[in-house]
This record gives C-alpha cells, sequence and structure tokens, in this order.
C-alpha cells in the first residue's frame, strides 16, 4: 500500500489490509447510485435518503476509508455525514461500530463484506478554509484569501511558496500579501478541475517576483511522514496550534461533482479556522519537519494533505 497508511502498515497490517480491500470496493462501485426503494428498505431516514442522493455530498454519504483510534487502539473506519450515525457529533468525532448505524445497509449495497471491528465516523461537512511574505501568513490571489505554505523553488530556479490550489486558482494570477502583490500562480490543482472520484493534490505554487523574500519562524529541516497518534503544530494566521492525528484517509470526497482530496491526515481537534488554507503543518517533536499543509476543516477537525504527496504533483513546476 501508498500513502499515507504506510505509517502504521507494519504494526497494524491487518487494520491496513482491511481498509484497503474495503476501499477499493467502493471506489469500484460508487458510480452505482441506490435507489431510494432499496434505501427505505432498510429503514434509512428521509434525512438520510436526501443526504445519499444529494450532489452538494460525497457519493453514498461516505467521506472516505481510513482508520481511526479508538480506546488507544487503531482501528478500520468509515468517515460519514451525521444522517448516516446514530451518536452525536464530537469533538473529538464519536466512533461507533457499523453495525449499529445507518451507514451499515449503504457501505453493504457497495461492498462484499464489513471489515472486524469497522467504527463509523459522523463528520460535520468540513469547508475550504481559503482567510513581506511569511510563511503562515495571509497570502491571496483572485480575492480568495489563504496562508502561505512553505518555500520551494520554481522549475525556473526562482524563489516560490506553496499555497492550497482552491486559494491560488488561475494560474498567471496575481498574489498579494499584506496588500502588496508578490508574485505570480504557476501551477495549480484543486477539487473542482477534475471528475467525481479522481484523486487531487490541493496544491499551487507561487513564484515571487523578483527581491521578494520569504520569512519563516521555524527552520525547515525537510518533509517527514505523519501517522495515527502523532502530535503537529498547524502555523495558520493566528499562530500556531497544536493537535494530534486521530484518523489517516487514502482518499476524502467533498461532494459527489469533484473530484477528492488524496493522503489526508484528520486531527483530533479544530487546530485552523477561515484562512487557513495552505498554512503549513510540522511534526510537534520536530518542528522543522513538514507533514503537509491545511485542506480543510470543521468545528471539530482539520484535513491535513501529505507533503510527499504534494510535491509529487507540484513536481512539474517546482525543483
Amino acid at each position: 500500500m501508498a500513502g499515507v497508511l504506510d505509517h502504521f502498515v507494519g504494526s497494524n497490517s491487518d487494520v491496513a489490509e482491511q481498509v484497503n480491500i474495503l476501499a477499493e470496493d467502493l471506489a469500484e462501485r460508487f458510480r452505482y447510485q441506490p435507489r431510494s426503494s432499496y434505501l427505505r428498505g432498510h429503514a434509512i431516514s428521509y434525512t438520510a435518503i436526501d443526504d445519499i442522493m444529494s450532489e452538494e455530498t460525497p457519493p453514498a454519504g461516505i467521506y472516505g476509508v481510513g482508520a481511526t483510534v479508538a480506546d488507544d487502539e487503531v482501528v478500520p473506519a468509515v468517515f460519514v455525514v451525521p444522517s448516516l450515525a446514530t451518536r452525536t457529533l464530537g469533538p473529538p468525532p464519536v466512533a461507533e461500530p457499523v453495525r449499529h448505524s445507518p451507514a451499515a445497509a449503504v457501505i453493504a449495497h457497495y461492498a462484499g463484506h464489513l471489515p472486524t471491528g469497522l467504527l463509523v465516523v459522523p463528520l460535520s461537512p468540513p469547508v475550504e478554509q481559503a482567510g513581506p511574505v511569511r510563511v503562515g501568513g495571509e497570502l491571496s490571489a483572485a480575492g480568495v484569501r489563504g496562508t502561505c505554505g512553505v518555500a520551494v523553488r520554481s522549475s525556473g530556479s526562482a524563489p516560490a511558496v506553496l499555497t492550497a490550489g482552491h486559494v491560488a486558482k488561475q494560474v498567471r494570477a496575481r498574489a498579494t500579501a499584506g496588500g502588496q502583490a508578490v508574485g505570480w500562480t504557476v501551477r495549480t490543482d484543486y477539487l473542482a478541475l477534475h471528475r467525481p472520484g479522481e484523486v487531487v493534490a490541493d496544491v499551487a505554487v507561487i513564484e515571487l517576483d523578483p527581491g521578494v523574500q520569504v520569512t519563516n519562524p521555524r527552520k525547515v529541516t525537510g518533509e517527514a511522514r505523519a501517522g495515527q497518534f502523532d502530535a503537529v503544530v498547524i502555523d495558520g494566521q493566528s499562530g500556531p496550534e497544536q493537535a494530534w492525528i486521530r484518523s489517516v484517509v487514502s482518499s476524502f470526497a467533498l461532494s459527489q461533482k469533484v473530484g477528492v482530496w488524496g493522503e489526508v491526515l484528520i486531527t483530533d481537534r479544530a487546530a485552523s479556522a477561515a484562512g487557513d488554507s495552505g498554512a503549513p503543518v510540522y511534526l510537534a517533536d520536530s518542528p522543522g519537519a513538514v507533514v503537509g499543509h491545511v485542506v480543510a476543516g470543521s468545528h471539530s477537525y482539520t484535513l491535513v494533505q501529505d507533503i510527499a504527496f504534494l510535491l509529487k504533483e507540484a513536481d512539474s513546476a517546482i525543483t
């Protein structure tokens, strides 16, 4: 297996294998929408049916498949809209056995089996958090406010910085910081550019104008992999916020109309706010090690995309 699940596949190989099989099952069959008669026949509430059938929610009301922490153990989990669970929302998000929830019938429609110990985790809808150049400071493009990510070099060896792709949606769009023009978008990618089911790195590369300096309160030592239980620090616009990684998901859907985020880490609490998309995320016990950047969040969690995945997708625009 590749991606964020690698971090614990050695010590949790059974969990990782179950997650992988279920994820492949769902990805293959999500294009077949369940009929409302099938859902009513399984006593699915009208609210849940509306969520499942709506294009404004993820396919079948399922954000993604991955692993989460329950009673200090790593277990397979399905992350769903609240109407497909029975327990109240967190923080932190409250997990329950899938067999106790309406999600069981929905998953059974797509998958051949339910992994042993599978939990369902309700999540409130995430919102893309797009509010001298300073890493962790405000960065805007075409009126969309986001956060400046770590410094890189563009393919032309010019100084550049990363941010979320949904912050800087247009190539050659002017980027500003503190009301001053600082550079241009030279590469971008985000969910709306992709068909449903396509895995996306939500990342943009901003090439800085000559003479523009980048400051960072941290000395970046390189990239790192974060996984279950790891503590991380998010350098958002209101300052550093610490959280720990509760869940990992190989792909995370926002709606049925666009692509899905790949390689996502879910924190145990809301450690970001509107305007923090693109904010760099570091390992707490190794403050210079970058693990990713913020792509979305809610009142009870933050979504972080893995740095290796982001850099791989931005490779043509950076060195």
